[in-house]
């Protein structure tokens, strides 16, 4: 699965700065529900835009959840050139919401990582229930008929799906190493984009290494971000100033895709993170002898995790 994060900018800076009154049209709440809602609306409009260019339907990323300030996207993997589409439409939606919350002195930054499911990720499913359903049992002695004790069967409401693993966790530290305006892009995702033999709208550019704590052992991981072939991203001479990051986005040149290959297969192939690191493969029919192997002798992987969990209308 590809999954897709835009987060604002400044957010918690500008909140203090315009606390909520009766007389505020421009409360900060609207301002960021209009950015939940235009999001979405622009990037369906920029996937709309590339079919017309393309001549075949792009399918649309679904709103995966909104975690305070950040929009979170999700999608099935289906091609290559399905991660492209949608890589560049995103891309192209984080840059015009950056501009129109320039405005309001915010921004906009974007991430995009890819998740294989199931053997390093789970979707997991939890029941939400009320727990002031219908009495069970009889009343007893020492509790009064007119008193609510608690003692009540649980009523399920509604089932969520949420996701967790190991590319799902490095996705979410990979997602604090990127800027305003900017998008980065994990391993994987650089390698679907670079793979295929096509010019490519998006430029990758390897702007430093982090570590992506308690991810690959802790070994620095590569960071890269996007840019367009055909338009520059607005940069100033002091972005770089105190960020290694921006400064190497300024001054090192963007990688042709050979090389952003060949960069990808030398660090995965490096010894302490030849096992850790796992070749994407989109089709079940795709995957290694060792995940073959894997899938065999454990059947439960194909079964759903489902947890629990008791939501107390009362609170």
């Amino acid at each position: 699965m590809i999954f897709f994060s835009a987060d604002v900018v400044g957010s918690t800076r500008f909140k203090n700065q315009h606390p909520i009154t009766k007389s505020q049209k421009e409360a900060w709440p609207i301002i960021f529900n209009n950015f939940y809602n235009n999001f979405a609306k622009e990037l369906y409009r920029c996937l709309d835009s590339y079919e017309k260019i393309e001549h075949h339907q792009i399918h649309c990323p679904s709103l995966w959840k909104i975690n305070g300030d950040e929009i979170l996207l999700k999608d099935i993997i289906y091609s290559e050139s399905q991660v492209n589409s949608q890589t560049i439409a995103f891309y192209e939606t984080v840059v015009k919401m950056d501009n129109e919350l320039n405005k309001h002195d915010l921004g906009v930054k974007g991430c995009v990582w890819s998740a294989g499911f199931p053997i390093r990720n789970k979707e997991v499913y939890l029941h939400y229930a009320s727990k002031y359903g219908e009495k069970v049992g009889q009343i007893q002695e020492w509790e009064r008929p007119d008193m609510d004790t608690g003692f009540t069967q649980y009523v399920p409401e509604k089932i969520i799906s949420d996701y967790i693993g190991v590319e799902i966790d490095s996705g979410f530290r990979l997602c604090v190493f990127t800027s305003k305006r900017q998008v980065a892009v994990s391993l994987d995702i650089a390698d679907f984009l670079t793979r295929m033999n096509y010019n490519s709208q998006l430029r990758i550019h390897h702007v430093g290494w982090r570590i992506l704590k308690g991810s690959y052992n802790d070994i620095p991981y590569p960071i890269f971000w996007l840019s367009r072939s055909d338009k520059i991203n607005k940069v100033y001479p002091w972005d770089g100033y105190d960020d290694e990051l921006k400064e190497n986005y300024i001054n090192k040149p963007y990688m042709h895709s050979d090389e952003v290959q060949k960069f990808i297969t030398e660090y995965r192939n490096t010894p302490d993170l030849s096992r850790l690191l796992i070749f994407p493969y989109i089709f079940a029919s795709d995957k290694p002898s060792e995940h073959e192997e894997i899938w065999r002798q454990t059947p439960e992987l194909t079964e759903k995790i489902f947890v629990e969990e008791v939501k107390d209308d009362k609170n």
